[in-house]
């Protein structure tokens, strides 16, 4: 029945498309998130290096205190460090949990300038990242201890407005999804044509074997 052949060859036509646009589909997506992940990652990545330049010169700058009379000093020196970072904010509590430097427009969660710190000052201080006010930011804990003999470290906590690179990433995320969106309909749209064009020729024998008698 010739009905039935061009039927099956439809059938035949259809599935092999949506096999094409399944398996681009899956791959498409696997690329766009493992994309989405990479940036994120190297955001983070810059964010930790910047955060621990400015955690080692906080730590250099505690180190040079010999007496007590030399900490009323600091606040001054640290806030000449940061002048020009734009987005960066320090904070520094004592042993006695009492706040003893806060950058200026600094803005940190309660919980973060009350936590320990480990006092292992070659471990990676953890990022910590938190809203506040409409605004993004990302953050390090870490203890830094001053040339007192017997005093106990320092909790200094150096934070990051990551608000920019957010907005950033929520259109790059719309503008790769919609990209992706794209590729998906155009693969789909070029399977269906590659199945047809790839079965031609056995639409082509079966309308000659139907003319045999």
């Amino acid at each position: 029945n010739p009905g039935t052949r061009v039927m099956r060859s439809k059938s035949i036509t259809f599935r092999l498309a949506l096999f094409f646009s399944t398996v681009s589909t899956a791959v498409l997506l696997v690329v766009g998130t493992l994309i989405g992940t990479l940036v994120e990652a190297h955001f983070e990545e810059q964010d930790l290096t910047e955060l621990s330049g400015k955690l080692e010169l906080v730590r250099h700058t505690l180190a040079k205190v010999r007496t007590p009379s030399d900490m009323a000093v600091v606040s001054q020196r640290l806030s000449d460090a940061l002048v020009g970072h734009h987005g960066l904010s320090v904070a520094m509590v004592g042993s006695d949990r009492k706040l003893l430097f806060k950058s200026s427009g600094a803005v940190f969660p309660a919980a973060l300038l009350e936590s320990r710190p480990p006092e292992d000052s070659s471990r990676r201080a953890r990022p910590v990242v938190w809203e506040q006010d409409g605004q993004a930011y990302r953050g390090v804990v870490a203890a830094a201890a001053t040339g007192i003999a017997g005093q106990p470290p320092a909790t200094v906590v150096v934070a990051l407005n990551i608000e920019h690179h957010r907005m950033f990433m929520e259109a790059f995320q719309k503008s790769l999804w919609l990209a992706i969106t794209a590729c998906i309909v155009l693969t789909a749209l070029l399977g269906w044509i590659a199945a047809r064009r790839g079965l031609a020729p056995v639409r082509e024998l079966a309308r000659l074997t139907h003319g045999i008698s």
